[in-house]
């Protein structure tokens, strides 16, 4: 009896042990994950809600920025935000539903369920085009003035569809990928035809109230939602509210609101059968498209129904399956990431609309790349070796591109200009440029400003007597920058090298283009003519 007591208490200790080790190692981990989120906060000046998933766990969610910045309410994880086009994937999983039961037939086409569709162009788009992407009818959200004017109005779905959805098909059916609301908002009506039923109500009767989605509907910016964020887009100026566009007008394509758990309940869901068969489940996410690099660049990606599919190359694996969607709309920017052979989730909603979907892709990634690393370390308890978060591969690297995730810019890298003249102290001007042609293509809207950190750079160099160094970066910048500012410096530099010619040339650019309306502009104007006095 006494022998078994002191086993139970050995048993006991043991138990509590693994469990202080268990609350350390996710207190380890959720600390990490915040730190990634943390930097994103500030260096991005994001605002929003996240959350982070694992098997089922929520291993992560905060709140960062104002939800109202007029009375400085801040966000909160049940803060509601428009979805943009992450919505796609809830129609698409709509029309599924209609096919499990025979009421739609992917095969068939807009004409089939929708007579009154231009017949010429209806009877030759399917459904699996229109779903695809691959359907050949113009965009209607990439028309001239429709953001700025048409999406304000008022249209009945019929009206709407036959205004800007109906044009001559732009390429051939089924032959390409290019991405289409118009195709979503045709969807969203054939849902209509065949129930007999708004699409609100199919989506809240199908969707929305058996999985619980309590906080997430069909907007309409005219109703008092509780915690619903308020819609900014930030510039030079600073923040600024975004004017309410007609929601109906977006249907099926992107006018949904939700919040980060719901999200995540969307997500677990689409590990059973609650919302489709395993059949349809494996229709949505599998890719039929061309591979293209414009939606996550650097990453291939393809599309399938409603979603997004990516292998991301990652360290000690050869890659992950990625199925994921970003969301854009005036004044709101979401990505949801779910990478199911792990059952990962990332989920980040923010009621800025300028947070690229690059951006955000990169910051999901960095989670990964933490969730992975963490992994790996419980696999090998005894290695007392720190992990390190990756840094972007090298461009002159084919194996580290292979082999490593081009993640996030570090703080250091964020700093255009320390950057590139580090790649210039490693390989001279053609490295400098190669490392912001490879900053920019990757991270396209984490550069808004490049003008100054290049005529920085260009300065510093010139300074340090590396004057033809300065002049390459001068030249890029004249490239990329076609300001009075850049050709005033660049034919600066050529005069120094006593390259009169093109110094002349670049000095007339410059007053050609300078406005000479302020102060700074006038006495730039001036030097620019006195220095043509000097040259001719």
């Amino acid at each position: 009896m006494i022998a078994l007591f002191r086993y139970t208490l050995f048993i006991a200790a043991l138990l509590q042990c693994a469990q202080v080790v268990f609350s350390q190692s996710s207190a380890s981990l959720e600390k990490q994950i915040d730190q990634v989120f943390q930097e994103f906060s500030q260096q991005d000046d994001f605002q929003g809600a996240v959350l982070v998933g694992h098997q089922g766990n929520i291993l992560y969610q905060q709140a960062f920025g104002l939800a109202n910045r007029e009375w400085d309410i801040p966000n909160t994880v049940d803060t509601k935000f428009n979805l943009a086009s992450i919505s796609k994937q809830f129609t698409a999983a709509l029309v599924l539903q209609l096919v499990e039961e025979g009421k739609l037939d992917l095969s068939k086409t807009i004409s089939d369920y929708f007579p009154e569709y231009r017949q010429d162009v209806g009877q030759r788009v399917t459904l699996h085009q229109l779903l695809t992407h691959q359907s050949g009818i113009p965009n209607y959200t990439s028309l001239p003035f429709v953001w700025s004017d048409s999406l304000y109005r008022r249209y009945d779905s019929r009206d709407l569809i036959q205004k800007f959805a109906s044009g001559d098909l732009e390429f051939e059916p089924g032959s390409r990928y290019q991405y289409n609301n118009s195709g979503y908002l045709i969807l969203s009506f054939i849902i209509e035809e065949v129930t007999g039923q708004p699409f609100e109500e199919v989506f809240n009767k199908r969707i929305a109230r058996p999985l619980g989605l309590k906080h997430t509907g069909v907007d309409d910016r005219e109703e008092v939602l509780p915690r619903r964020a308020y819609a900014y887009n930030k510039t030079s100026a600073g923040y600024q509210n975004v004017y309410s566009m007609y929601m109906p007008n977006l249907q099926g394509a992107g006018n949904l609101y939700g919040t980060v758990a719901d999200l995540f309940r969307w997500d677990q869901a689409l590990y059973n059968n609650s919302v489709l068969s395993d059949n349809s489940r494996e229709l949505m996410m599998r890719p039929y498209t061309d591979v293209n690099q414009q939606w996550i660049p650097p990453y291939e990606n393809r599309y399938g129904f409603g979603v997004g599919i990516a292998k991301i190359p990652m360290v000690a694996k050869k890659n992950l399956n990625m199925v994921f969607h970003s969301g854009h709309i005036r004044g709101f920017s979401g990505f949801y990431a779910r990478f199911p052979d792990e059952q990962y989730v990332v989920i980040i909603l923010s009621n800025t609309g300028e947070v690229s979907t690059a951006r955000m892709n990169q910051i999901s990634l960095e989670v990964i790349q933490v969730l992975e690393e963490s992994t790996l370390a419980s696999a090998k308890p005894s290695s007392t070796t720190k992990a390190k978060r990756s840094k972007p591969a090298s461009s002159n690297s084919t194996q580290a591109k292979r082999t490593q995730p081009v993640l996030a810019p570090t703080i250091s890298e964020r700093d255009l200009e320390k950057a590139i003249y580090s790649a210039w102290v490693q390989g001279g001007a053609s490295a400098a440029i190669a490392q912001y042609n490879q900053l920019i293509e990757s991270f396209p809207y984490d550069y808004s400003d490049t003008r100054k950190k290049l005529s920085a750079l260009t300065k510093k160099l010139n300074k340090e007597g590396n004057t033809e160094s300065a002049l390459a970066i001068a030249e890029l910048n004249s490239q990329v920058n076609p300001h009075w500012e850049s050709f005033s410096e660049l034919a600066a530099i050529h005069q120094q090298l006593g390259q009169k010619e093109n110094a002349v040339q670049h000095y007339q650019k410059a007053i050609s283009i300078n406005p000479n309306r302020t102060e700074e502009e006038q006495a730039a104007y001036q030097t620019a003519q006195k220095a043509l006095k000097t040259l001719l």
